[in-house]
C-alpha cells in the first residue's frame, strides 16, 4: 500500500539558544515560526541538523517523545538534547561569523533564518535542516569608557539581526593596545536576540596609564572559572567563542581621566 505524500514547508527559525557541554558537544533549544499553514501531526521524534554551507555541524535527535502540537501562535519549541560538533571547523566559522567585524568569507546574505521542515517515517518523525551561513551577525556603538583611579569601566550596546542566542555568564575581558596589555575587565556577555546594553567592570594594569590615549582593542579573553556551574574555561568551547570578539575602543573619549 501506498504512503501519503511527506509534508515539506520552509519555515522561519526565530530563536536558536546554544548552550555548552563539553570541549566537542553542545545543546540547543530551536524555535520555529511555522505559521498557519504548517501541520506537523501527531510526530513523537525529531531530527534537526545543523549545516554551515554544505558542512554538517551537528545532528540532534529527539526519540519517542510527546512533542506538543497543539502550537500556540504559531510556534513550535524543540527541546534539543546534547550533540557532538562533527565539524569544528565549520563551527567556528559560523561563531566568527556572527560575531562584530566578521572575517570569515560567508557574507551575509539572508534577511532570516529558514530551516527545511519535513515530517517522514509515515507522520512519525519531524526533521528540520537549518544552514547557518551567511546569516549576518552583531553589530556593536562606540563603547564608552569610565576611568576612576586603577578602576576601568566600559560601556556599550550591541544589536543581535541574528536568532541566534549565546549566554556566557561571567565573561573575562582584555583591553590591548599594540600588542600591550592595559586592563582585565569582565561581566556576563549575553548574546540574545535585539538590542542589549553592556557593562564590563576591570582593573588596569601596572606601569601602562600612559598608553592610555588613540584606539585599542577590547577582546574576549575567557570564561571565568570560577563561575558557578563550570568546571574550568578549559571544559567547554565557550572560551573559543568568545575570543572572536574584538570591538575598537577610542580611549581619547574617556570619562573621568586621570592619568597623570
Amino acid at each position: 500500500m501506498d504512503s501519503m505524500p511527506t509534508p515539506k514547508w520552509k519555515v522561519e527559525i526565530y530563536s536558536l539558544f546554544l548552550s555548552d557541554v563539553s570541549l566537542r558537544s553542545a545543546t540547543a533549544q530551536v524555535c520555529v515560526n511555522t505559521g498557519p499553514r504548517v501541520d506537523v501531526g501527531w510526530i513523537n521524534s525529531a531530527t534537526v541538523f545543523l549545516f554551515y554551507g554544505q558542512y554538517l555541524i551537528g545532528e540532534m535527535v529527539l526519540e519517542d517523545t510527546f512533542i506538543n502540537t497543539e502550537i500556540s501562535n504559531d510556534v513550535l519549541v524543540l527541546e534539543m538534547g546534547a550533540f557532538e560538533i562533527q565539524d569544528m571547523t565549520a563551527f567556528k566559522s559560523f561563531v566568527r561569523g556572527i560575531m562584530p567585524k566578521p572575517r570569515n568569507g560567508c557574507l551575509p546574505d539572508k534577511t532570516a533564518l529558514i530551516g527545511k521542515l519535513e515530517v517522514v517515517e509515515k507522520g512519525h518523525r519531524l526533521t528540520l535542516a537549518i544552514d547557518l551561513c551567511g546569516i549576518g551577525g552583531l553589530t556593536t556603538d562606540d563603547p564608552k569608557v569610565f576611568i576612576t583611579d586603577d578602576l576601568i569601566e566600559i560601556t556599550f550596546s550591541m544589536t543581535n539581526a541574528t536568532p541566534v542566542e549565546l549566554y556566557i555568564e561571567n565573561a573575562e575581558f582584555h583591553l590591548e593596545k599594540d600588542e600591550a596589555y592595559l586592563a582585565t575587565l569582565s561581566g556576563s556577555f549575553y548574546i540574545e536576540v535585539g538590542k542589549r546594553s553592556y557593562h564590563l567592570k576591570g582593573q588596569i594594569q601596572p606601569g601602562v596609564r600612559k598608553r592610555f590615549f588613540g584606539n585599542a582593542v577590547l577582546t574576549g579573553y575567557r570564561v571565568n572559572p570560577d563561575a558557578s556551574g563550570l568546571g574550568g574555561n578549559e571544559k567547554t568551547w565557550l572560551t573559543h567563542a568568545l575570543r572572536e570578539f574584538k570591538i575598537d575602543v577610542n580611549l581619547d573619549e574617556m570619562v573621568g581621566r586621570q592619568l597623570e
